[in-house]
């Protein structure tokens, strides 16, 4: 991991933020929108919306994908 990504973790440990796994298709739903936010900041293009849904369904239903909310 980088540095700045342990900081980062320490300061989310300091400030008590609640991190917990979720299979919701509304979290799901809510990630796709924080991706295409950071796409339209990041200047890149993600994957459809499609794709990502499937490939999330099929992972999570492997145990292969795990969606932390926090």
């Amino acid at each position: 991991m980088h540095q700045k990504t342990r900081y980062n973790i320490r300061v989310a440990e300091r400030k008590e933020v609640k991190v917990r796994v979720s299979r919701d298709h509304e979290h799901v739903e809510a990630f796709l929108l924080l991706l295409s936010d950071t796409a339209k900041r990041g200047a890149f293009v993600p994957q459809s919306f499609t794709y990502l849904r499937d490939m999330i369904r099929m992972l999570t239903e492997r145990d292969m994908l795990r969606l932390r909310i926090a």
